[in-house]
């Protein structure tokens, strides 16, 4: 199973790249719908699929530390890792719907692994190195799958004919980031203020407040929203940190 997760970190990078290249009207940023994250912020990809890739090589060497830990995590990170590459693919082909559905089994995998992490930083199990490739890149992985299920929701209904301007639009994209930023703030009350995991989704809401200004100087209200949430993350993340374990 450890040599499974290893393949499939490696075609993360691959199908990243063969996604690029395809003409989708899901992958084309200037289509979405206004709660789009901006261009930039995608650039997070890079650093979890790096991480991914670092970790996946890290938990195949003999003799490491915690290595039961990276034994049970190891189901959950192949079918995390074979849910990034399956979306790829279907976002590059426009299977709306499906790509939401992928990142819920994605978010799924996540819930089952993360706490085992968080279970190891709390008895400090882990050197630096394993902070940095182990917490802090699941933790990157699922923020940033937290905030990417609502926005790949709001793509599929724009693709299948949703308006996204008027009234109507600005009240369901509302209405998707109110759920985005209470989920995100539950979640990250239950991790305790996990500082990777409250930072992706921080990225992510920035990134729409400065998507929304970019595609339309009518929606104030959506880039208020999305500047709220992350006043709220921040808020979770402090009150989090500050109460007693």
């Amino acid at each position: 199973m450890k040599y499974l997760v290893l393949i499939l970190a490696i075609l993360q990078p691959i199908t990243s790249y063969l996604a690029a290249t395809g003409n989708g009207r899901f992958m084309d940023e200037a289509s979405g719908p206004l709660i789009s994250p901006a261009g930039y912020a995608f650039v997070i990809w890079s650093v979890i699929t790096t991480g991914s890739l670092i970790y996946a090589f890290y938990q195949v060497l003999p003799k490491r530390k915690n290595e039961e830990l990276y034994t049970r995590i190891a189901p959950y990170a192949a079918g995390l890792f074979a849910g990034f590459s399956i979306w790829l693919y279907a976002a590059s082909k426009d299977w709306l719907w499906a790509t939401v559905l992928i990142f819920i089994s994605m978010g799924y995998f996540l819930a089952r692994l993360y706490p085992h992490i968080l279970r190891a930083v709390a008895a400090k199990k882990f050197s630096v190195f394993e902070m940095i490739i182990v917490y802090g890149t699941f933790g990157l992985y699922a923020g940033w799958t937290t905030v990417a299920i609502f926005a790949n929701i709001a793509a599929a209904l724009k693709f299948s004919g949703v308006s996204d301007t008027g009234s109507m639009g600005l009240v369901w994209q509302a209405a998707i980031l109110i759920a985005a930023a209470a989920t995100s703030v539950v979640l990250l009350l239950r991790t305790k203020g996990s500082t990777p995991y409250g930072a992706a989704m921080l990225w992510g809401f920035v990134a729409i407040v400065v998507g929304v200004l970019e595609k339309s100087t009518d929606a104030l209200l959506l880039a208020v929203l999305a500047a709220a949430a992350s006043l709220s993350l921040i808020g979770a993340y402090l009150y989090a940190r500050k109460r007693p374990a």
